[in-house]
C-alpha cells in the first residue's frame, strides 16, 4: 500500500484542504469505466454491468435540453480519424450528442485535430463569459493525462490546475461550482466498504458473467477521490455524507428545477459543501506550484 504525499501533488493536497473533499464518496457501481460513466450522466446502466451498448435512456444532457439549460462537453482528445475521444460518442450513446454547439474542445491549439472555423474552446469560453451553464470536462485519454496507472498522475495534476487556474480568474468564478472527480478507480486498496445504495429504475442485470458475484445494482463501487472548488465552498470542509457521483446529477436537477432521472439520483443527499450565504472564496486563493517533471521517482509513500 502507499500513497502520494504533498510534495509529489501539492495541488490536490491545497484543494483538498483549502476547498472540500468527502471521505464517503463512491462511484455508482462496483464495475468498470464504461457502466460507471453511464452511470455518472443517466444515474442507471440499463442492467448493464459491463460494456452498455449504445441505449436510448435519458441522461442528464437530454433533461437539460427539454429545459432549455446550456451545456456542453469539452473534450481534451480526439482519436486517430480525428473523432472526439468523449463518454457521450466512445461509451455511451454515439452520434446522439455530436451536434457542433455541444462539442468543443479544452484548448484548441492542444488537440491533434485543429479547432473548426469560429469554434471556441473552454479558455476562450472562460474567457468572454460565454460559458454554458453546464459543462462536463473529460480528460486527456490519450495523451497521459488522465491519470490512469501507468500514467505519470503529476500531468493529470497539471491538467486539472490550468484548468481551474483559468476558471479563478475568469468573469464566472463569482457564480461557479467545479467538481473534480474520477470514474470508478480510486485506489487499489481502500479500507472503507461501498455503501448500500437506492436500486435505480427495478432493471436487474442482464449480461453478467460466470465469474461475476450476484447483485442488483444496490451496492455503489469503491471510494473515490472528490474536491469541491467554488467561492461558496465551506473553507477546509471534510464531508462525512455518503453519496455517490449520480448526487452531482441531482446537484444539477435542483439547481435547474429538472426532474430526477432514476431512483438512484432522487436518493442522494443534499450536498453539504456549500454556504450560499456568502462566498467565503469571492477572492480565489494563489495556488501552489504543481511539479510536472513526471518522474515521481519516489513513486508513492509508504504508510
Amino acid at each position: 500500500m502507499g500513497y502520494y504525499d504533498d510534495s509529489t501533488l501539492p495541488f490536490y493536497y491545497f484543494l483538498a484542504s483549502q476547498f472540500a473533499t468527502s471521505d464517503r464518496f463512491f462511484s455508482p457501481i462496483p464495475s468498470n469505466s464504461a457502466p460507471n460513466r453511464f452511470a455518472e450522466l443517466a444515474a442507471t446502466t440499463a442492467g448493464h454491468a459491463h460494456q452498455p451498448p449504445q441505449l436510448d435512456v435519458k441522461n442528464i444532457f437530454q433533461l437539460l435540453d427539454n429545459a432549455g439549460v446550456s451545456w456542453k462537453v469539452y473534450y481534451s482528445d480526439v482519436s486517430a480519424s480525428g473523432v472526439p475521444l468523449t463518454t457521450l460518442t466512445n461509451f455511451v450513446w454515439g452520434a446522439q450528442h455530436t451536434d457542433a454547439k455541444h462539442l468543443a474542445p479544452v484548448d484548441c491549439t492542444n488537440v491533434s485535430t485543429p479547432c473548426a472555423s469560429g469554434q471556441t474552446d473552454y479558455f476562450t469560453d472562460l474567457k468572454s463569459g460565454n460559458f454554458p451553464s453546464v459543462a462536463l470536462i473529460e480528460p486527456g485519454f490519450e495523451s497521459g493525462r488522465d491519470e490512469h496507472p501507468g500514467n505519470p498522475v503529476q500531468l493529470g495534476a497539471v491538467y486539472d490546475m490550468k484548468l481551474i487556474q483559468a476558471l479563478m480568474s475568469s468573469p464566472i468564478w463569482k457564480d461557479s461550482v467545479f467538481f473534480l472527480t474520477y470514474d470508478e478507480a480510486g485506489g487499489f486498496y481502500d479500507h472503507v466498504q461501498p455503501m448500500t445504495a437506492a436500486q435505480p429504475d427495478g432493471i436487474a442485470p442482464k449480461d453478467l458473467l460466470p465469474k461475476d458475484p450476484a447483485g442488483d445494482f444496490t451496492r455503489t463501487g469503491f471510494r473515490i477521490p472528490l474536491m469541491v472548488v467554488s467561492p461558496y465552498v465551506k473553507p477546509h470542509f471534510v464531508s462525512h455524507q455518503p453519496s455517490d457521483t449520480t448526487s452531482i446529477l441531482k446537484f444539477i436537477e435542483q439547481r435547474f428545477n429538472l426532474p430526477n432521472l432514476t431512483q438512484r439520483d432522487a436518493a442522494q443527499p443534499d450536498l453539504d459543501f456549500f454556504d450560499f450565504t456568502k462566498a467565503a472564496w469571492a477572492t480565489p486563493p494563489t495556488l501552489p506550484n504543481q511539479p510536472a517533471d513526471a518522474s515521481c521517482a519516489a513513486y508513492a509513500k509508504n504508510p
